[in-house]
């Protein structure tokens, strides 16, 4: 049985940033796409291979994202503000419970233009429960010529995200 396409509205990303606040659609996508049998048992406590819910440290209000750490060393960052984008990136580990990670984000303005871009690199360190770890980040801000324009950074923690029963 093939299912049936009823013809589409283009709409512009403004509206999608606006409908989905920030890309929760685009989020539930890229979720589903690591939902595989077998991931879940890659976790153990000195594996950050998993969903992690973190926030920057020194932000008032804090900056809230979510991670995903995935077993083949790729990265996935959601951040709560549409202004930055989804980091893309890859992990690895240094050292027993400690990794560097390094992602790269699209940064738009205030009407969704793309402005530039950021790259982050952090280093991370999973505590002997294996369910939080501590992190220091540095953050480069480029322009859409590839200038760097901006530093920044800082301590960030994370909690992993467990399925909670009903």
């Amino acid at each position: 049985m093939h299912a049936q396409h009823e013809a589409t509205t283009p709409i512009s990303r403004r509206a999608v940033l606006q409908a989905t606040g920030g890309g929760a659609a685009l989020a539930a996508a890229l979720l589903a796409q690591g939902l595989r049998p077998g991931v879940a048992r890659a976790r153990n406590q000195s594996s950050l291979v998993g969903a992690w819910d973190c926030r920057d440290v020194l932000s008032d209000p804090p900056r809230l994202f979510l991670s995903i750490y995935y077993a083949d060393g790729a990265f996935l960052l959601i951040p709560s503000s549409p202004f930055s984008g989804f980091g893309v990136g890859a992990w690895t580990g240094i050292g027993e419970r400690q990794l560097t990670v390094t992602d790269r984000r699209f940064r738009y303005d205030a009407e969704g233009r793309l402005i530039g871009r950021l790259t982050v690199r952090a280093n991370v360190a999973l505590d002997e429960s294996g369910d939080a770890f501590t992190g220091r980040s540095v953050v480069e801000q480029y322009d859409l010529d590839g200038n760097l324009i901006g530093t920044g950074g800082g301590p960030f923690v994370g909690t992993r995200i467990v399925p909670e029963p009903l």
